[in-house]
């Protein structure tokens, strides 16, 4: 009998989901506040053309100020009451860890964590300091989001397509291993589809409070918007990424990639939109390709192998000396 447990934690844009390797939904779901970047725009109305010199941008976004003054005013209130605790990043992702752990009775020294990745390494750092060190884990392991995609459709050959609340990303896989990725942020996302609607909506005198725009996104109530018009203008840039990462692909895996498309993330769930992007795969989501890949590939590890991924207490600490923190000794 193994002497150890494996939990799947998934830090989402908006929700932090965990549970315990095995299972096929997360045992408990806690609202992520403070671990997101929040612009003074919507990510759409955002200006990061280095082709504009700073009098120039200054001069546009004095311009949107006036012209969505109310949006941007909304988009700010959000940033405070819903997308953002007040406090610095790292201490707010740690308490959210605390409240969901309290949800999960587990003997934090005998649990290996399998986190699923999409981070920059300093964000993986902070995260493994949080886990291993503030809270006694026995170790953390982080994998790439798109390969848990993949496992959870049972396709190793394809484009993962994942809708995101802040980005769309598009990754290309072979064998379970990633190719090419590309990412953007104007496009399809959660957060451009939200303030799209309710630019909409402010445009005819009328309004909707957060909840109620998420809710009619999901389909779950009604506002006077056309969401499909709304997608229509948001989906380009996704589709243009997915045609250009395939004519970058070799030859013989075009075919396969144009074919095998493989949806992943809250917006892939809003009615119309993956019947726009394509015939796809049926994804289970990243959080259940991980559960499957800890009750499978994982647990066949020799002890020696599973040392060379995992990261541990005192891993991180050895990263740290006279010059500062060594990424390279890990990430």
């Amino acid at each position: 009998m193994s002497d150890f447990i494996y939990t799947i934690l998934d830090i989402g844009s908006t929700r932090i989901r965990c549970g315990l390797a095995g299972q096929f939904l997360p045992s408990a779901i806690v609202d992520n506040k403070g671990f997101k970047e929040v612009g003074s725009f919507p990510p759409y109305l955002e200006l990061k053309d280095h082709s504009l010199d700073d009098e120039t941008s200054s001069q546009i976004r004095h311009q949107l100020q006036n012209t969505y003054s109310t949006l941007i005013e909304r988009y700010s209130l959000d940033s405070v009451n819903w997308m953002n605790s007040g406090d610095q990043w790292d201490v707010a992702l740690h308490r959210n860890f605390l409240e969901l752990m309290s949800f999960i009775p587990l003997t934090h020294s005998r649990c290996r964590v399998i986190i699923i990745d999409e981070f920059p390494v300093m964000v993986k750092y902070v995260i493994s300091r949080i886990l291993l060190i503030k809270m006694g884990f026995k170790s953390v392991q982080f994998i790439p989001k798109p390969i848990l995609s993949g496992i959870s459709a049972n396709c190793g050959n394809g484009l993962v397509v994942d809708l995101s609340w802040s980005k769309f990303k598009v990754t290309s896989l072979y064998e379970y291993r990633i190719i090419d990725e590309h990412e953007g942020f104007v496009g399809l996302s959660g957060v451009n589809l939200h303030y799209k609607v309710l630019e909409k909506l402010v445009s005819t005198g009328k309004n909707a409070d957060f909840d109620e725009i998420e809710q009619f996104i999901m389909g779950k109530g009604q506002l006077d918007v056309d969401l499909d018009e709304i997608i229509d203008s948001l989906i380009g840039p996704v589709v243009t990424t997915i045609a250009k990462l395939i004519e970058s692909s070799p030859i013989d895996l075009r075919a396969v990639f144009k074919s095998n498309l493989i949806f992943d993330g809250g917006v892939c769930k809003v009615k119309g939109v993956k019947s726009k992007l394509g015939n796809g795969i049926k994804c289970l989501g990243a959080w259940q390709g991980g559960s499957i890949y800890c009750s499978t590939s994982i647990l066949k590890r020799t002890r020696s192998i599973r040392k060379t991924e995992e990261i541990t207490k005192e891993m991180i600490k050895d990263m740290t000396d006279d010059q500062g923190i060594q990424f390279n000794k890990l990430f």
